[in-house]
């Protein structure tokens, strides 16, 4: 008998050799590509972790490869959470004039056509050259408001009622939403939740308060 919530490892804030802070190997080929996200996925599933967020600051490149990885190359039916282990939920992470950042998830069997919608919505195609090794560094989009941002993507029928924002809620540094004098921000915000980019421990207990009563 099922006797309630689940808890599931996840990880939401992903990066990939495209960032321009990124040290280490840097495939460009589709072959390359495919091989390191096999290698993400083969560690993924050692750790038992069921599902990852791909969200690179303003580029998609990679998510494709992490989805053929994480289902065994079986496409046969297109991108197909179901047979992915772990589950890989394209997105973005988003620089706005808020200022903050946030990420912006897709629906996990979202597959490219809906995430280059998304792109060019944001206006960053022009940014996106699959054939560089580095992505360009972000810079802040046109958005002063998370509702500015979630009614631009919900407006479009392509991406409508598939996606979530997550705002940054670490405790300090100018792209966090938890700051002075942001609280109506937040009280306003059309998110259900945010992300960290650090442990659970090191937040600090009034903002452990204010993100745990929503």
């Amino acid at each position: 008998m099922d006797k309630g919530a689940h808890f599931y490892k996840t990880d939401f804030q992903i990066h990939t050799p495209r960032d321009p802070s990124w040290t280490g190997c840097e495939p460009v080929t589709a072959e390359d590509r495919l091989e390191f996200a096999k290698r993400f996925v083969e560690k993924c599933r050692e750790l038992d972790i069921k599902s990852v967020g791909i969200t690179e600051h303003h580029d998609i490149c990679f998510i494709e490869y992490f989805q053929l990885a994480a289902q065994d190359e079986d496409f046969s039916t297109g991108v197909d959470p179901k047979k992915q282990r772990p589950i890989i939920f394209p997105g973005l992470e988003v620089t706005l004039q808020v200022p903050c950042q946030a990420i912006i998830l897709l629906d996990a069997d979202s597959e490219k056509s809906i995430q280059f919608a998304l792109i060019q919505l944001l206006n960053l195609q022009h940014l996106y050259k699959e054939e560089e090794k580095k992505c360009p560094p972000p810079q802040p989009l046109p958005f002063n408001s998370l509702q500015d941002l979630h009614n631009k993507i919900d407006e479009n029928s392509i991406l409508k009622n598939k996606f979530i924002i997550l705002p940054h809620v670490c405790n300090d540094g100018h792209k966090t939403l938890l700051r002075r004098s942001f609280q109506d921000k937040y009280k306003s915000m059309p998110c259900v939740g945010g992300y960290i980019e650090k442990d659970w421990e090191e937040l600090s207990l009034k903002n452990k308060n204010i993100v745990n009563k929503g």
